[in-house]
């Protein structure tokens, strides 16, 4: 995927219990792993290691084109959005 593919896409959040500011580097932790061409192991690992990092905490992330998922997280620790044709989850 070319950088111009992956910033073209307007990022979609389907569900979240973040505040703005959680939501906005989700979706810019997301567009700098997926313009570095990463697999979507790594860019889960990228985001992941982004909110451990400025958040603290034990944050889980999955990338993908099709998945399902159930889990609990903590109040404010939940998003689930699209860039492109990638859906993220990301929880703590």
């Amino acid at each position: 995927m070319s950088k111009s593919q992956v910033t073209n896409y307007k990022p979609t959040v389907e569900m979240s219990e973040m505040d703005d500011e959680g939501q906005n580097l989700a979706i810019d932790l997301a567009i700098e792993a997926l313009n570095k061409q990463m697999t979507e192991r790594n860019v889960a690992a990228e985001i992941k290691r982004g909110f451990d990092n400025f958040y603290g905490g034990k944050w889980q992330c999955i990338v993908g084109r099709e998945f399902s998922s159930h889990f609990d997280h903590e109040p404010n620790c939940f998003i689930y959005y699209f860039i492109g044709k990638y859906a993220i989850l990301l929880w703590r």
